[in-house]
């Protein structure tokens, strides 16, 4: 079996053309070209709604579909109400909690954009799932709003969703 993985992984990695971005925690992260389909954990539903990218969202956490959640600290939630709560679910969510790796991998994303993530738990994900996870961060510490990462984040979501010029005019307006 390892002898045919090994056969076989230079014409698959060759098939799907890939680049490298460095995430918000300083990990080099390997992704497709074009990124279609989306999972986001830990809060950054919010920054692919900002970016006008919900299109590309395959899963959620149940979390975002939780009524209780879509409060005026989650206004983004209240906006995308109903379309999040048909989506498919990768797991529970919330602080500290991995997804269900076999929801997720069935999901088939291209990435998992994740944010109030620890880098070891986006390497855990990594790792279990197959798919590459992008750590985007808001702040220096739980709760701390740090405007200069939100811009920062921003920039390379856009960037890696080919969202740019969304990304400018939000950054502009912060």
């Amino acid at each position: 079996v390892w002898l045919l993985m090994l056969l076989l992984a230079p014409v698959a990695s060759s098939a799907v053309p890939v680049r490298e971005v460095k995430d918000m925690a300083g990990r080099k992260v390997v992704l497709p070209a074009q990124v279609r389909r989306i999972v986001c954990i830990g809060g950054a539903l919010r920054y692919v709604v900002y970016l006008q990218g919900l299109d590309r969202v395959v899963g959620v956490e149940a979390l975002e579909q939780k009524k209780q959640w879509a409060s005026a600290a989650r206004l983004y939630s209240l906006a995308v109400a109903d379309k999040v709560r048909g989506m498919p679910v990768i797991g529970e969510g919330g602080p500290g909690r991995l997804p269900d790796f076999e929801r997720l991998i069935a999901l088939s994303p291209d990435l998992v954009v994740a944010m109030g993530v620890s880098s070891g738990q986006a390497e855990i994900i990594q790792e279990r799932s197959g798919i590459p996870v992008l750590l985007l961060q808001y702040g220096n510490s739980v709760g701390t709003l740090d405007l200069t990462l939100v811009r920062e984040a921003m920039v390379l979501l856009g960037r890696v969703l080919g969202k740019e010029k969304r990304a400018e005019s939000l950054v502009r307006f912060l």
